[in-house]
């Protein structure tokens, strides 16, 4: 980024009937963005002899103010937008005559905005100056400016090129020299200033002799930072959704990536949060967050129930099974990006000799071993196993929330007597919970009353 600065010199005299000069104010030197300032050019003709066809010549840095509005005492004037200059047809100034134009425009952006304004031509010979030459040194011409801070970050640089024409040029940062050793900035072999962190940039030299400084400092602050955090939790029912009641996970791994490269891991505390600070801001830049599996947990879910405050965000982006990319403005605190885990769950237990037929094992009946186990969910069935001799069964890796029957076929020669239908009271299952109740009875159908009676 290449800054225009302006320059307070002096004037030369010598004798003539026409005696133009130029002067120039603003009305703030420091605004802000959004803000209008008003520029004020006068022209005194301090001879005897009146300055006919006098041309004044205006021009404003580009992309940092906009140009709204003039008024002339006397004259017109015309401002171009794409050059951003102006041309003020004067007409005649006579002796003693003192005449005004006024302008404003609207602040656009960061950095030091040049204006100046010189006698472009006109009729006859001035007494110290020479219309359109451009000298800094004339009192025909005169520049001002505004300053506004420019927004600095972490790596980011400023470079300022060195006022052309000019010797001796010293860089200054906080009113003091730029050397070797300065950590805010540094000067290349062009003699250009390159600024690395905040600070009050200005600087002196000489130009024809004579001593000269910018009309406005470079201003550099440190830029309003932007954070991204919040919580990992134990998706108790694997919803996808944060409840009341869902527990923190600590110690998990989260990375931060930037434009799709990782930048900095941090872990998640013992309350399950984590956060990561000092970022900046800005639509270029691209921000995801990836989260480290904890070990014997599954990611619930990502992006369920539409509130982004409490949804799990851990692998919404199936491509890199990160987060979602966000971008920050500065201040902000995104504590949106959360991510939910849940613990496979397990069903089972044991299918026995129902020996008194009353559907309640009791001491003394033995597992039955050989049983075909079946695993229902919402009327399908996902999974079969069999019996161990002992009569177990397990259904393992199973998901929390969701309803699970178990189907039980009866071995030949059985008839059942805790789940008359063979199937089950459907259950729903939590993180990590093993829920070893589920058992079947079954009892020798030849007799099941009979069994009954005799062992009642």
């Amino acid at each position: 980024m290449c800054l225009l600065l302006g320059l307070n010199t002096g004037a030369f005299a010598q004798q003539s009937d026409i005696d133009l000069k130029l002067e120039k104010s603003i009305s703030n030197a420091s605004p802000a963005i959004g803000e209008v300032v008003t520029y004020t050019i006068a022209v005194t003709n301090s001879g005897t002899a009146a300055a006919t066809n006098v041309v004044v010549s205006e021009s404003m840095t580009a992309g940092l103010s906009t140009y709204l509005s003039a008024t002339a005492s006397v004259g017109t004037f015309a401002y171009t937008t794409a050059t951003n200059s102006g041309s003020w047809q004067v007409g005649t100034v006579n002796g003693g005559q003192t005449v005004t134009l006024i302008l404003t425009a609207r602040v656009e952006g960061e950095g030091v905005s040049f204006n100046a304004a010189e006698v472009k031509s006109m009729d006859g010979t001035d007494r110290d100056s020479t219309p359109g030459n451009g000298s800094l040194l004339e009192d025909d011409y005169d520049n001002v400016c505004f300053s506004v801070p420019l927004t600095w970050y972490t790596g980011d640089e400023y470079t300022v090129d060195k006022p052309a024409g000019f010797t001796a040029v010293s860089w200054l940062v906080n009113g003091n020299p730029v050397t070797a050793n300065t950590p805010q900035a540094s000067v290349d072999a062009s003699g250009n200033l390159i600024i690395k962190a905040p600070g009050i940039f200005s600087f002196s030299g000489k130009l024809n002799g004579c001593d000269v400084s910018n009309c406005c400092n470079i201003l550099v602050n440190q830029g309003a930072t932007a954070s991204i955090g919040d919580f990992v939790f134990v998706d108790s029912n694997a919803d996808g959704i944060q409840n009341n009641g869902d527990a923190a996970i600590p110690n998990v791994v989260v990375t931060l990536f930037l434009n799709g490269s990782a930048v900095q891991t941090t872990q998640t505390n013992g309350s399950g949060l984590y956060s990561f600070t000092g970022l900046t801001p800005g639509t270029s830049l691209s921000y995801s967050v990836g989260f480290g599996t904890p070990t014997g947990f599954t990611a619930t879910s990502p992006l369920a129930g539409g509130n982004p405050a409490l949804d799990s965000d851990a692998g919404a982006n199936p491509i890199t099974g990160q987060s979602l990319a966000v971008t920050l403005s500065a201040g902000q605190s995104n504590t949106s990006i959360d991510a939910g885990f849940y613990r496979p769950a397990a069903l089972g237990d044991q299918v026995f000799v129902d020996l008194d037929g009353d559907g309640i094992q009791q001491p003394g009946e033995p597992g039955l071993g050989g049983v075909t186990v079946s695993l229902v969910s919402n009327g399908v069935v996902i999974g079969t196993a069999t019996t161990n001799p002992d009569g177990t069964y397990s259904f393992t890796g199973l998901t929390p929330g969701v309803p699970y029957s178990v189907s039980f076929t009866a071995p030949v020669g059985y008839t059942a007597t805790t789940f008359p239908t063979g199937l089950s009271t459907p259950v729903s299952l939590t993180s990590g919970q093993t829920n070893n109740t589920v058992d079947a009875g079954f009892a020798p159908s030849y007799d099941v009353q009979l069994a009954k009676t005799v062992l009642s």
